[in-house]
């Protein structure tokens, strides 16, 4: 059903708002531009640098989310202009928490090199940054998709210190980069490198990258990996994935109630479309992802996410002033998970938020354009998707129309060749809207199975 009419001035408004719900609605979405941190001084040594990026993977531990740390530094003088971390997860406020030390996720997208990009972008100006091709990230463990496509895309130089045969792009540690289309294939090459390990491997990688010649420890470079790998496997928050039998749908809790005031400060659109199948979208959804698309400047794509009721909930499109990783996914899945978190510590609004709100691989992500293949913002949105669902979810992943570019076959063979991660946890397949292979998805059982802490990432 649809109940509301768009219009473009809406629409600009949604556009300006929602997604920069920073701007509108500053308690309940904290900046990118905090998410990560400016630094200072130099490092001389790939161990120098590993020791600062294992300092800010240990920290994520601390924090609830998994261990990966990176730095930007300038090529030419080694100086050290932000740091990160994975920041995927975030404790819950201390009166509202069930279970000691309780985290509930802040941000799917929030891993420590993409971080450092959105960082990047939202202070580039402010901050007078070098160009992305006089910086290089230095990171604790091989980029995922999303990370991988992030920098790609920003055009930065990557330093890996340790590797990651299950998500990381460069799997094998050969640094042929198979899992990626050919022309980005040739530019990983020629932008990511791996720091050698004294007695353990040579420097790998473009002759130019800083701090080639020079070497990590074993120790220094095995803490980088068990960071990461030897994290915990528990259960960190109940409510992270509630079966969907056990919420209700948030349409109930009524137009004037403090959960439905507060999502509409950061998704002015929220509830003006329902489908009554959430999985399968209706010719008023794809009028709205068309009209979202349109009526943002340089957007190429739209995206929505449709909660279990088939609620439209959070929605984007392109936003290219932000940056060139801002694309329509990346924004639809960040503004639902950072939004769900804020009304969840909020106590006027968490109960309403533990009995609507559950994980996004229970609803449905649509695409109006099918990712286009080739490009580095195609890995870093399927990586982000990956990241985002966790583990197979037939029917989470529609769209309405063929890629701009390229085929629906072309997109397939990029999939196919990701790390195992995405082809076999995940197993990430796009269905078109309507289409046999939607409905056989729509009538398969979707698991209920509560998910521990995840194995990745």
């Amino acid at each position: 059903m649809h109940e509301a009419g768009f219009n473009r001035r809406g629409f600009l408004r949604f556009t300006a708002g929602a997604l920069g719900a920073i701007i509108v609605a500053p308690q309940l979405v904290m900046s990118n531009a905090l998410a990560q941190s400016a630094s200072s001084g130099r490092v001389v040594t790939a161990e120098a640098a590993a020791l600062r990026v294992l300092a800010k993977a240990r920290e994520s531990v601390t924090y609830g989310s998994r261990g990966v740390g990176g730095l930007i530094m300038e090529n030419r003088t080694g100086r050290v202009i932000a740091e990160g971390r994975n920041r995927r997860y975030r404790p819950v406020a201390l009166p509202l928490r069930t279970i000691p030390d309780e985290v509930l996720t802040w941000d799917y997208t929030a891993h420590g090199e993409t971080g450092l990009m959105k960082w990047y972008f939202a202070n580039r100006r402010k901050l007078r940054l070098p160009d992305p091709a006089d910086l290089t990230v230095v990171t604790t463990l091989d980029p995922c998709a999303m990370c991988t496509g992030s920098i790609l895309a920003a055009g930065f130089s990557v330093a890996t210190v340790a590797l990651d045969p299950t998500g990381g792009m460069n799997t094998d540690g050969s640094g042929a980069y198979t899992t990626l289309p050919p022309r980005l294939r040739r530019e990983a090459k020629g932008a990511s490198g791996l720091y050698a390990i004294e007695q353990q491997r040579a420097y790998l990688g473009p002759a130019d990258l800083p701090l080639r010649d020079t070497a990590v420890t074993g120790a220094t470079a095995d803490a980088c990996s068990s960071v990461f790998f030897g994290a915990p496997s528990r259960s960190l928050n109940p409510f992270d994935d509630i079966p969907v039998e056990n919420l209700i749908d948030p349409r109930s809790l009524g137009a004037g109630s403090a959960f439905r005031e507060r999502t509409r400060m950061t998704w002015p659109h929220a509830f003006s479309i329902r489908l009554a199948d959430p999985r399968r979208p209706t010719a008023a959804l794809r009028r709205f992802l068309e009209e979202l698309n349109r009526a943002t400047p340089g957007s190429t794509n739209a995206v929505a996410f449709i909660d279990p009721f088939g609620n439209l909930l959070s929605a984007s499109a392109d936003h290219p002033e932000r940056g060139p990783i801002a694309t329509a996914f990346m924004n639809t899945t960040q503004a639902y998970a950072r939004t769900r978190y804020a009304l969840f510590n909020e106590a006027a609004t968490h109960e309403d938020a533990k009995r609507t709100l559950t994980a996004p691989r229970a609803g449905v992500f649509v695409w109006l354009y099918a990712p286009t293949p080739g490009l580095a913002t195609t890995i870093k949105d399927l990586g982000a998707y990956g990241s985002t669902i966790g583990r197979p979810a037939p029917g989470s992943f529609q769209y309405f129309l063929p890629p701009r570019d390229g085929t629906i076959g072309n997109l397939m063979e990029q999939i196919a060749a990701l790390p195992p991660f995405y082809t076999q946890t995940v197993t990430i397949e796009p269905v078109q809207v309507g289409s046999v292979t939607a409905a056989r998805a729509v009538r398969l059982p979707r698991s209920t199975e509560p998910v521990p802490y995840p194995a990745y990432p």
